[in-house]
């Protein structure tokens, strides 16, 4: 398609081939320009616009100017330069309405509503003002015929002041956004980012056109070999993906040494393209803030600079505070653990005081690595002391991640409280046995694999605080506790690894109860009545479980005579268990109990 003085689309004219001014490439970049875009076809309107604005300043921010002969050049021009703030557009170039169509894919295509649109036109009777402005979004209108240099200024003034209103609107918006976001959560790492980030893009609103800045936190001398490297805490405009990045990889070598010199005293370093601000807020460390843009700050600018640095720097001593605080906790939670003390349901360790108790069912688990007395006679003190280490390492988590509460350490012994009941305590308690099988195999020790013995009883108890005044530690009180800790210590009895009581076996997944053995009421040391026990034979090898489910019949029947004191009838039973399956400990031990009488 040719226009009407027979020009393709493609070609452009050889005077259009200087398309920009060319400022300084470090200015160009920096966003310390008002972009103006001037489309025209007519030569003289490029030239005429070229002396008129190439020494215009706006609010002391000068305009880096941009040209096109035709719509198709302006749209590649747009797309280069989309964060312009000025389109001096023509209406008739190789059509008659290639002006109003640009307008028509700026604004529904492009969705850019920031752009100010001042429309001229040397054929006002094929563009009507008042249908031009009432159906499409320009913001002025100029007959080329009426327009006087200093009509063209004035437009010029208006439209880029328009689109800095418009832009810091809109900056401020999206600020406001984050910072309401970032208050929810206002000690969170991330939220301290955001709210500073969305504090920043509002202080770099009011400063358009530097939208682009840094936000860091230094310490003089500035990388020091002892310190560690500042990192950027909050950045806006071009520079919002290098927030968390070392400094010294976002910001060039001219700019590192001015904020060295900003940091040795001078305060503020204004060049022609960027700006740096230090603020002493008392201590080696100093909010540092670049500005990607030249020229001096005025006062009020200043002060907003200022501000923000200062209120940035208090919100990250703050935040610094909060960060102590929460490590203090975490270490006070590692010699009392927080979920213990929030079963007396005490949100507030504050308030905690002696007395303080709470009755309710709970599931109490004892485990003990047998023999380690004996062990310990041929090992050194601090090798002892490492391989608790190393044993505790591997069980805590195992405790842990069923819900259990780790009560005391009891040397080679440990209380474990499970608040959420029987099953977790039982699925606990084989976790910890798989994880001391892997260790045996990883670990091979002199004195021959280690074996954990492990008891669990469910039932009431009183979890309440014991002590005086100024020494107290939480605890758990009741028959349940003894009752658990007893049945742990008939494993050492019957060379079992894991027993429960009937109150366990009853809560249990129902997929276990064929690996679970009942061992008949037991007289446990130091108690009166006794008490069922079950062996839970789930984390046993499959061919001991095979060789425990072929003698169960023959099992049950000898507990059963063993219990009616029917030693005759237990003998035979037990004998032919032990018969069948000559590693079962436990049957081995009730065929001595039936010969014996005992």
């Amino acid at each position: 398609m040719h226009d009407p003085q027979g020009r393709s689309d493609d070609d452009a004219p050889a005077w259009a081939e200087d398309r920009e001014d060319t400022p300084d490439p470090a200015a160009e970049t920096s966003g310390g320009r008002w972009k103006v875009i001037v489309v025209d076809d007519d030569p003289s309107v490029h030239s005429v616009s070229r002396l008129a604005l190439q020494r215009l300043t706006v609010d002391g921010v000068p305009l880096q100017l941009h040209f096109a002969a035709s719509a198709r050049e302006a749209r590649d021009v747009l797309d280069d330069h989309g964060d312009a703030a000025l389109l001096l557009l023509d209406v008739v170039m190789e059509s008659d309405d290639a002006g109003l169509r640009l307008v028509d894919w700026l604004r529904r295509e492009r969705i850019n509503t920031m752009i100010r649109i001042v429309l001229r036109t040397g054929q006002p009777g094929l563009a009507p003002e008042m249908e031009v402005m009432t159906g499409y979004d320009i913001n002025d209108y100029l007959a080329k015929t009426e327009v006087t240099t200093q009509r063209l200024i004035t437009s010029v003034i208006a439209g880029v002041r328009a689109y800095r209103d418009l832009r810091t609107i809109t900056i401020q918006r999206a600020g406001l956004h984050k910072v309401i976001e970032a208050t929810s959560t206002l000690f969170d790492a991330r939220s301290l980012e955001q709210l500073l980030g969305g504090i920043l893009e509002q202080v770099s609103g009011l400063l358009l056109p530097r939208e682009s800045s840094v936000f860091f936190v230094a310490r003089r001398p500035l990388f020091e070999p002892t310190e560690a490297t500042p990192t950027v805490i909050a950045a806006s405009g071009r520079f919002s993906a290098a927030l968390g990045q070392p400094v010294h990889e976002v910001l060039d070598a001219t700019v590192l040494r001015d904020v060295e010199r900003s940091l040795a005293g001078l305060g503020s370093v204004e060049r022609g393209d960027y700006s740096v601000y230090s603020f002493d807020l008392g201590g080696d460390v100093r909010p540092v803030l670049y500005l990607d843009g030249g020229g001096a700050l005025e006062n009020w600018e200043r002060q907003v600079v200022s501000l923000f640095c200062a209120n940035a720097g208090m919100a990250l001593r703050n935040h610094r505070l909060y960060a102590e605080r929460e490590q203090w906790l975490r270490a006070f939670e590692r010699f009392v653990p927080k979920s213990l003390v929030h079963l007396l349901q005490k949100n507030d360790l504050r308030r905690v005081e002696v007395g303080d108790h709470l009755a309710r069912d709970m599931s109490i688990l004892f485990l003990d690595i047998a023999s380690f007395t004996a062990r310990c006679e041929t090992m050194a003190p601090p090798a002892v002391f490492e391989l608790l280490n190393r044993l505790y390492a591997i069980v805590g988590p195992c405790l842990e991640q069923h819900r259990g509460i780790i009560d005391k350490y009891l040397g080679d012994g440990v209380m474990v409280l499970f608040p959420s009941g029987p099953r977790e305590a039982v699925e606990a308690a084989l976790a910890v046995l798989a994880a001391i099988d892997r260790f045996n195999l990883e670990t091979p020790l002199p004195d021959g694999p280690l074996v954990m013995g492990i008891g669990v009883h469910h039932g009431p108890v009183i979890v309440g605080m014991v002590g005086h005044a100024r020494r107290m530690a939480p605890t758990v009180i009741a028959d349940t506790v003894n009752t658990a800790a007893r049945i742990q210590e008939y494993n050492r009895v019957l060379g079992t690894t894991l027993l429960v009581s009937r109150a366990v076996a009853e809560s249990v997944d129902p997929a276990w109860r064929s690996a679970l053995r009942s061992l008949g009421p037991i007289a446990l040391r130091g108690r009166t009545q006794p008490v069922e026990l079950l062996e839970v034979l789930a984390a046993a090898p499959a061919p001991v479980r095979e060789r425990r489910a072929a003698t169960a019949a023959s099992f049950a029947a000898g507990v059963a005579a063993l219990d009616r004191q029917e030693f005759a009838a237990a003998t035979a039973r037990f004998t032919e268990v032990v018969d069948a399956d000559p590693d079962d400990t436990v049957a081995r031990h009730f065929l001595y109990c039936a010969t014996t009488g005992a």
